[in-house]
């Protein structure tokens, strides 16, 4: 398992809006709406944890990316910046296996 940090922070946004509902379509967008658009906004930090490399794992399936972003395998354990064909494949395996909830 990898001795480096991760963390996970939850940032809350209030959108408030005149008629009709926000309609969320990305940070990119919301921020330029708040920004110049005809709507006000706030955000928070709501949460914000420490997570072990396994964790961070987790966490990044869940969010649709691959623990290879903090150069971690699916385990939580360090890995080379280049991974080797059967590495990625292993990779892929267990993250299918995680979001299946066989592990």
């Amino acid at each position: 398992m990898t001795k480096r940090k991760f963390y996970k922070t939850t940032i809350q946004v209030t959108v408030l809006s005149e008629d009709f509902p926000y309609a969320f379509d990305g940070l990119i967008q919301l921020a330029h709406d708040i920004d110049y658009g005809d709507f006000v906004g706030d955000a928070d930090v709501s949460d914000s944890i420490e997570l072990s490399g396994r964790a961070a794992a987790d966490e990044l399936f869940a969010i649709g990316s691959q623990p290879e972003f903090f150069n971690i395998d699916a385990d939580g354990n360090d890995v080379d910046i280049y991974l080797s064909d059967e590495d990625v494949a292993e990779t892929e395996e267990k993250a299918r296996k995680i979001i299946d909830g066989d592990i």
